[in-house]
């Protein structure tokens, strides 16, 4: 390998490791806790006609209810020939990420999240 092969892979793996630096979470960075939970839960939701959308305002979870002030994303899920709703929302401190059943209009918390992402 000549000396300007050399210098090419060198600047190659520069580039690569200022790439990876970039996305890399640092060592002194706080990291997001998420915690799988599903569990079924009581929801209190709004539907707007004009956009079609459902946005969760309260939760009851764990004998607690907690007032939902954010809605994130949302995307339909397919398992076989049912259809769910997954939404993601948070109370202004944790996320929470919200399943919807459209066939029996359960609800099922199936995550939180300390939020540290948003």
């Amino acid at each position: 390998m000549g000396q300007s092969q050399v210098r090419a892979l060198y600047k190659a793996l520069l580039l690569v490791y200022g790439l990876c630096s970039l996305y890399a979470p640092s060592t002194g960075a706080e990291q997001i806790v998420i915690q799988a939970v599903n569990e079924k839960v009581s929801v209190i939701a709004s539907y707007s006609q004009p956009s079609g959308r459902v946005a969760p305002r309260r939760l009851r979870w764990r004998g607690r209810t907690l007032a939902l002030t954010k809605l994130g994303l949302y995307h339909p899920v397919r398992e076989g020939r049912r259809l769910y709703r997954v939404l993601s929302v948070s109370d202004g401190v944790t996320d929470y990420q919200l399943k919807l059943d459209t066939e029996t209009l359960h609800w099922e918390l199936e995550e939180t999240s300390d939020g540290l992402a948003a």
